[in-house]
This record gives C-alpha cells, sequence and structure tokens, in this order.
C-alpha cells in the first residue's frame, strides 16, 4: 500500500512541480498535461510552473501551429501539443455526438443543411482565415439560416455554429486564437493545411488517453479517470484495462493506478508550487481532499461557475490559486488589484521557499496587462477573491 503522503508525492513528480521540464510548450503539455483554457492567465502560469516558459515563447508556439486550442475532455476547450490535436478531437466528437445530434433535431436543422452550409464556408476560409463574424459576412445571403425559438432553447441560433463545430471535428478547419493569445477567447479560423484522422477506434483512442491520463497525474482511479474524461464508467475502466498500467493501492483512496514510466520521486520539495486557478493537479483528483492539507479541508472556496459554495475537500475546479509543497496544497495565493501586488496565505511556518514563483507569476500579469482567471473575470472580483483570504 502506499502512503497518502507517498501518493502525493508522486502526483506532484508527475506534475513537475519542481522539476520543470526543458522542452518546448508542446513537450511540456504532452508530458504533464492538457491545459484548460477559458480566456485567462492560467494557461501561462500553468506552462511557466511546468517548463519555465514565459509568455511570448507561449504565443509563438500558439502562433506557429505546435500548440492548439481546441475542443477536448467533457467538450471543454483545451491547449493541446500538435501532436495530440487528432485523439482529443475524436473524444470532444464522440463525447458529444448523442447530445448535438438531438440538439439538432430539436432545433429544426437537417444534417444535409450544415454539409452544404460546411462546402460554402470552406469556400469563404479559402481566401484566408476569418473570424466567426468574418466567415458570416462572406457568405453569400441567405447561406446562414436563422433557428427561432426551437433552436434558441437549446443554445443553437443559427446554423453557422453547429457547422463550425462539424467542420473542426472532422479536422477541416482549425481554430486559432487571434494575435496567438490565449487569455481571451476571441478566435479565427483556417483551412486545416493537412488532413487529420477523425475516425479512429473508439477502445484504442479511450486506452491511449487513459495510459496519457495516469502519466500525468500520478496514482489515479478509475473514477478520476471518468470524471475528467467525461468518459462512462463502463469505458473508462476497459480503457484503463487496456493502458498497460500497475495497480497499486492508496492509503485513504484504494484501487488506483500509475504508469511503469512515471518520474521518479526525489527528496521532500523546498519550494512552493504556485499552482494557478483549476490546475489539473487539482482537476484530475475527484475532490480537493485527495491533495489539500486536512485543516483547509472545510474552508470554502471560490469556485468557476454558477454550482454551490464548495470547499477544499469537495472542489476540484477551484478559481482559487493554491500553493502546494511536495504535492500537498498548503495555502492559497492572490492578485490584489487594488495593491498591485500578489498576496499569499499559507498554513505552515516554513515560508523558505515561498516566494521562487513570485517572479514568473508577476511577470505573466505584467506581460499580459492583467491577472484574470477566466474571460469574464474583473478586477473587482479578484480584489473580493483576495480579500477573502486576507
Amino acid at each position: 500500500m502506499i502512503a497518502l503522503d507517498e501518493a502525493r508525492a508522486r502526483q506532484a513528480a508527475a506534475q513537475h512541480h519542481h522539476a520543470p521540464l526543458t522542452g518546448s510548450p508542446a513537450d511540456v503539455l504532452a508530458a504533464t498535461g492538457w491545459s484548460r483554457s477559458i480566456g485567462g492567465c492560467e494557461p501561462y502560469l500553468a506552462l511557466g510552473l511546468r517548463g519555465g516558459h514565459d509568455v511570448a515563447t507561449i504565443e509563438a508556439a500558439v502562433r506557429d501551429g505546435d500548440v492548439q486550442i481546441v475542443p477536448s475532455v467533457r467538450g471543454c476547450i483545451y491547449l493541446v501539443p500538435a501532436a495530440h490535436v487528432p485523439l482529443a478531437l475524436r473524444i470532444a466528437r464522440r463525447l458529444s455526438e448523442r447530445r448535438n445530434a438531438r440538439d439538432l433535431e430539436k432545433a429544426g436543422v437537417d444534417p444535409g443543411e450544415l454539409d452544404d452550409l460546411g462546402a460554402a464556408v470552406l469556400d469563404a476560409l479559402a481566401g484566408g482565415p476569418l473570424t466567426t463574424a468574418g466567415v458570416r459576412s462572406a457568405l453569400p445571403d441567405g447561406a446562414i439560416r436563422s433557428t427561432g425559438p426551437a433552436g434558441k432553447k437549446v443554445g443553437i441560433t443559427s446554423t453557422l455554429p453547429p457547422t463550425l463545430r462539424q467542420l473542426e471535428f472532422a479536422g477541416q478547419i482549425v481554430r486559432t486564437p487571434v494575435d496567438g493569445r490565449v487569455d481571451h477567447e476571441k478566435y479565427s479560423w483556417r483551412v486545416a493545411a493537412t488532413p487529420i484522422d477523425t475516425e479512429g477506434d473508439a477502445a484504442a483512442d479511450n486506452a491511449e488517453l487513459a495510459a496519457l491520463f495516469v502519466r500525468w497525474a500520478g496514482p489515479a482511479t478509475i473514477d478520476e479517470f471518468a470524471a475528467w474524461t467525461g468518459l462512462g464508467k463502463r469505458d473508462a475502466k476497459a480503457a484503463i484495462a487496456e493502458a498497460g498500467l500497475d495497480a497499486v493501492e492508496v492509503e485513504g483512496i484504494g484501487d488506483a493506478w500509475v504508469h511503469p514510466d512515471a518520474p521518479p520521486v526525489g527528496a521532500p520539495a523546498s519550494a512552493y508550487a504556485w499552482l494557478p486557478a483549476m490546475d489539473n493537479h487539482f482537476a484530475f483528483r475527484s475532490s480537493g481532499a485527495v491533495v489539500a492539507d486536512a485543516r483547509l479541508h472545510d474552508v470554502e472556496m471560490a469556485l468557476f461557475g454558477m454550482g454551490k459554495a464548495r470547499t477544499f475537500a469537495t472542489a476540484n475546479q477551484p478559481l482559487d490559486r493554491t500553493l502546494s509543497l511536495d504535492g500537498r496544497v498548503v495555502g492559497v495565493w492572490a492578485w490584489s488589484p487594488e495593491k498591485q501586488a500578489i498576496e499569499t496565505h499559507v498554513l505552515t511556518d516554513d515560508t523558505a521557499g515561498l516566494d521562487a514563483g513570485r517572479a514568473h507569476a508577476t511577470a505573466v500579469f505584467e506581460a499580459l496587462g492583467h491577472a484574470k482567471a477566466f474571460s469574464i473575470d474583473t478586477d473587482d472580483r479578484l480584489e473580493k477573491r483576495a480579500a477573502r483570504w486576507r
């Protein structure tokens, strides 16, 4: 049996909290996990922690196509290395197929209608990249049809959004952030330079994803894999079984799996890992109780979305930015717009290595001109989150 502290140390090692990788941003994402992108600073903070990359290097990788923003697990948008884009798109397409078909039927949209509009979109993009508004303007009059009240009820106001989604899932068009920046949700579309395999074998894809997930997550359970991916429990169990992983038992968690090529665990860390909001260190877990110090379990956290308030013990998508020491979350850090400074709050008196990540976080905020965690975050919200901890 693996003790919980050892499991946490293994998880921190898998995430390279204290041994940053030396490769490109694409290499770091491939080795430590795709980074969720919701229009804030978090992908920059995540890649800085795990690979030491600055804003300019990350944005150059996005502009060059080495790193792309695509729909992925649970239908969410992630920053993904180019080599993993076909897998991410196939997973996203399969997870959304039934719902998309149901919503299109409710909206009164025939699939053939999307095929016809898709051909027109590709013609419009032949002259170069266009934003969604640019695509709409470039199409012939009447090419796009409003779906009326029925479509509005299911979130499909016209035939253009599902057409763009269908073309993206088919690998025919590529989503590119305007200006190469990933701290917003403004995209343009271009025709894919080379076709990608968007079919594949579902069982093989799930097994590949399971191997990646467990390598990224350290000791992980089937339930954690299912929750992170959005796969059903039966498919998740089959994928884990096919992925060539090693079974272990973790104190307080039970049956888990580790990757045979997991990085070695070194001496206990002396420096804190400065985790972004909604970081994979939390998102890979079924709840924050696995990674958070027990003294934080009943403390309420700020969350992304409209769900009920949660605590460290129950949340796995915290909007609060946290501080981890050897895989155990022992505090938080927050940007105060009023003070124009980062504030830290930790449970331990051992703060010798606390400032190691401060310079990078500050540099990210200065380069981007803000500290937002998501696209509609505000200075007022940032200050309120900082004040809660103060």
